[in-house]
């Protein structure tokens, strides 16, 4: 009952979260012109659902937790893994878009039309949101409070879980199929170290 009672609250928490990032934005712009304004608005928004709602103590102790420490090799693969994970999550992307070219559909390349933008209009906050704020949120949310919430008593699942709903959580089919492969990869990290990836101290410390 407890367990249950537990899952309950977390995906209660998180179904919160989506439900807010969704439409507060619809809101928000019927008052604030600068969407990038409105997406940092609405980030924060979201996250205190989960803030308030779960154990801070026990959410800090997850994020602040220290498991195996990496060997060099391992850390230099860490560094590097990230830009193999968006190269195959992209080339997987595109031939998702391919296959439903041919039959009429297709999706449009929305990180392409991010950089574009971010180039073209830098501003404060869309440099705050995009390079900061949502990276950040997305850690806190999809692998500190759902991964950890869950991953026992199979790992492997709780990465699979996480990692499906933080691509779909981009609510865009183009965003969601090139970002899967890389949340897999980020879950795992935040199984196997930590939340913050390669751990540079002794491992426990």
């Amino acid at each position: 009952m407890f367990i249950k009672n537990n899952y309950n609250k977390l995906f209660g928490s998180l179904a919160l979260y989506m439900l807010i990032f969704t439409l507060l934005p619809m809101f928000l712009v019927l008052w604030i012109k600068d969407s990038n304004i409105v997406l940092t608005i609405t980030v924060l928004a979201a996250f205190s659902s989960i803030y308030f709602s779960v154990d801070r103590k026990k959410f800090v102790e997850k994020l602040t937790e220290k498991r195996e420490r990496p060997s060099l090799f391992m850390l230099l693969f860490l560094i590097l893994a990230p830009m193999g994970t968006n190269i195959i999550g992209g080339v997987f992307s595109e031939g998702l878009n391919r296959l439903l070219v041919l039959g009429g559909l297709g999706f449009e390349n929305v990180g392409a039309e991010m950089a574009k933008e971010i180039a073209t209009s830098p501003s404060f906050f869309l440099a705050f949101y995009t390079c900061l704020l949502a990276p950040l949120i997305e850690e806190l949310v999809f692998r500190n409070h759902l991964l950890r919430g869950i991953e026992k008593p199979r790992p492997w699942l709780a990465i699979l879980i996480s990692a499906i709903m933080f691509a779909v959580m981009h609510t865009n089919l183009e965003q969601s199929t090139s970002l899967i492969v890389t949340a897999i990869y980020f879950s795992y990290l935040g199984i196997r170290y930590s939340m913050w990836g390669p751990d540079f101290g002794p491992c426990g410390e």
